[in-house]
């Protein structure tokens, strides 16, 4: 008689709900089992099996094999969704460093172009108020040359004029430096009495 396993039924087997929380080498471990405590045969290396119930088992650990691969399959498959999800956590935080990166490297060149600007800034405004100092200095040395002109020529005028007026003769008692300040103080004398009568003594200021 040929032995179909899957069509024979199967007396010792057990719930399948409860085969579900036994793992696939405990079922083999017992097949094993089962095997080593077989009683051996007289006169023989053959041992009485019970067929039966090793089938039973071997069954059972064919029907545990598909949900261990399952969970085999389920755990690889958690454990490559597990390893996407921190490498995609990876690749963010990495590109959040490198964006961080950027914009301070950004708000240095900023700092950077800023202080440029102003260092240019200060230095235009530096060389404008110096020019303008220049243009000044020069506007003024300018005008105070034309003053020294005008007045040096003022000056050899009033020179002129004063040489001019040291040129003309004084009166004695204006000029004379010797005349006491009573003769320069003391009233102008009488004129002389006319001597004659009638009309000789009119004075005549076209006979002079």
């Amino acid at each position: 008689m040929t032995y179909d396993p899957y069509t024979e039924e199967v007396p010792f087997a057990e719930d399948p709900h409860a085969l579900a929380a036994r793992d696939l080498e405990s079922e083999l471990r017992e097949v094993i089992e089962l095997i080593a405590s077989a009683k051996q045969m007289p006169l023989s290396n053959s041992a009485l099996i019970p067929r039966d119930e090793v089938l039973g088992r071997l069954e059972d650990a064919l029907r545990v094999l598909p949900e261990e691969i399952r969970e085999a399959r389920w755990a690889l498959r958690d454990r490559e969704e597990l390893m996407a999800a921190e490498m995609a956590k990876a690749q963010q935080l990495m590109d959040q460093v490198r964006a961080e990166a950027a914009r301070m490297v950004d708000r240095t060149e900023i700092v950077r172009q800023s202080r440029l600007k102003a260092d240019q800034i200060v230095a235009d405004a530096r060389a404008e108020a110096r020019q303008l100092i220049n243009q000044a200095e020069d506007f003024i040395d300018a005008k105070l040359g034309g003053f020294e002109i005008v007045l040096e020529r003022l000056m050899k005028t009033a020179h002129s004029g004063r040489e001019r007026l040291s040129a003309q003769v004084a009166p004695p008692s204006v000029t004379s430096a010797d005349a006491p300040l009573e003769d320069f103080l003391a009233p102008a004398p009488e004129p002389p009495a006319p001597q004659g009568g009638g009309d000789d003594s009119f004075f005549d200021q076209d006979a002079f």
